[in-house]
């Protein structure tokens, strides 16, 4: 990729210079949405008559998560996310000695430590192993050299070599900049729409993995 730029604008410019440009172009593509490449599945512990469970180190909050049963004994379905300024709201209704499983769940500082929380507070809560899908941070700028690659598809890698062209264009103040931008931000644009990854495909990610444990569960009866 970097070679092919300094074939397009053939002005010595460093290979260091182009790779600089090239994770803006990545970086511009990311904040475009939220994408498949990006998603990570584990599992968080939540202890015996426990509320909290920690969240994975790259979490990325601002985009979709799901958190849901391991087990088809232990919940029958998706616990769901609410913000945490909707939790007092769900407490009001979901409280009482009858309740005996959680509602939902929030992000909350606890300790100083960002953690997941389960509502309503239980009188007694089983220990559990759930499900957790969420998007990760973008990690640190890629630097050049034999087995880098970024994380997206193939089919993207002329757009970020076509945004990273415009972007220099424009640096140094070259002719046609704003063209090439534009036309490669469109290009992008459209891919993008066959990539993204909210809270649906989530989901369906859970309802196909929860389809198979019922099949196991009926080829082994």
């Amino acid at each position: 990729m970097i070679a092919q730029l300094q074939a397009r604008i053939p002005m010595g410019l460093s290979s260091a210079y182009c790779m600089q440009e090239l994770n803006k172009a990545w970086r511009w593509l990311e904040q475009q949405g939220a994408f498949v490449w990006n998603v990570r599945s584990t599992t968080v512990a939540v202890p015996l008559n426990g509320t909290t469970f920690p969240l994975p180190g790259d979490v990325d909050m601002g985009k979709d998560m799901l958190l849901f049963p391991t087990s088809l004994a232990s919940y029958a379905t998706a616990i769901s996310y609410v913000p945490f300024d909707q939790v007092a709201t769900q407490l009001q209704f979901a409280h009482g000695a009858s309740q005996t499983t959680f509602s939902v769940w929030t992000i909350a500082s606890i300790s100083g430590t960002l953690k997941g929380s389960l509502y309503p507070i239980l009188s007694s809560s089983p220990a559990l192993t759930l499900g957790f899908i969420y998007h990760h941070m973008v990690g640190p700028q890629l630097t050049a050299g034999n087995g880098i690659f970024f994380p997206t598809p193939d089919v993207f890698d002329d757009a970020l070599i076509d945004l990273a062209e415009g972007e220099i264009k424009r640096n140094y103040s070259m002719s046609g900049w704003d063209w090439a931008q534009k036309k490669a931000e469109n290009a992008v644009l459209k891919e993008l729409d066959q990539y993204r990854s909210g809270k649906r495909e989530l989901e369906g990610m859970v309802e196909e993995a929860q389809r198979g444990a019922e099949m196991q569960s009926k080829i082994g009866g």
